[in-house]
């Protein structure tokens, strides 16, 4: 994914209140990181999908262009949501250590 792409998938989540960006730290809402957080692989990609369609719709968004972007942009959050996990099951293994 080139640069350009991904600050314009960024921009879509951003318009659509799923997340923030801030240089490199992605800021979600409470309630979203409590699903990134409980999300299992398996169904992440469907619930990422699931979120951003939601918006979509609530919202009237006609920034996406096709189904092909929306996936891109479902893939995106679910990527998002591994990192989330990653970095708290990373937390969790530093304070044991």
């Amino acid at each position: 994914m080139s640069n350009e792409e991904a600050e314009r998938i960024e921009k879509i989540l951003t318009d659509l209140g799923i997340c923030t960006f801030q240089g490199r730290k992605v800021v979600l809402s409470e309630e979203l990181l409590s699903v990134a957080l409980s999300t299992n692989a398996e169904s992440r990609y469907n619930v990422a999908m699931e979120i951003v369609a939601k918006r979509v719709e609530e919202k009237s968004y006609t920034g996406l262009s096709g189904d092909n972007e929306l996936d891109k942009v479902a893939h995106y959050l679910a990527t998002i949501f591994w990192f989330m996990e990653k970095k708290q099951e990373e937390g969790r293994s530093l304070q044991h250590a």
